[in-house]
């Protein structure tokens, strides 16, 4: 079978309404989200900016996260280091404009090799800002 292109940009287009309209949060997010309220939250993804934050509007979740670092906008993917120190620069400067710091737990990395991004130990521990990529 060969397509035209109206045709497969047709066909597309109704892959891509289907797949938007199934875009539902797990049933554990929106408790979890609010239980988190008084953090600031963000998200790291490989997928296209535009796409991820209209997907978090749509679920009605965008409000919770204070960073969106996508790869998109970055231009290079996890796990290449750059998408991780743009996520700590956008980190830092988003904790410095809302007055609370953003809380990593030292010693653990959530980006294996590179260790520019720290795991969150706990909310409420008193723990320093990361602000770049830790030496080995």
């Amino acid at each position: 079978m060969t397509l035209d292109d109206v045709e497969a940009d047709a066909i597309f287009h109704r892959y891509l309404e289907a797949f938007e309209a199934a875009w539902v949060p797990y049933a554990d997010v929106v408790p979890c989200l609010a239980q988190l309220a008084r953090c600031p939250l963000g998200i790291l993804t490989n997928g296209d900016g535009s796409q991820q934050r209209e997907k978090l509007q749509r679920i009605g979740i965008f409000r919770h996260f204070s960073v969106i670092v996508a790869s998109g906008d970055v231009g290079v993917s996890k796990p290449h280091q750059d998408i991780f120190l743009a996520a700590c620069r956008r980190a830092v400067s988003m904790s410095a404009t809302i007055g609370r710091p953003i809380l990593f737990q030292p010693g653990r990395s959530a980006c294996g090799r590179y260790g520019s991004i720290a795991a969150v130990e706990s909310f409420r521990a008193a723990s320093r800002p990361l602000v770049g990529p830790r030496s080995s």
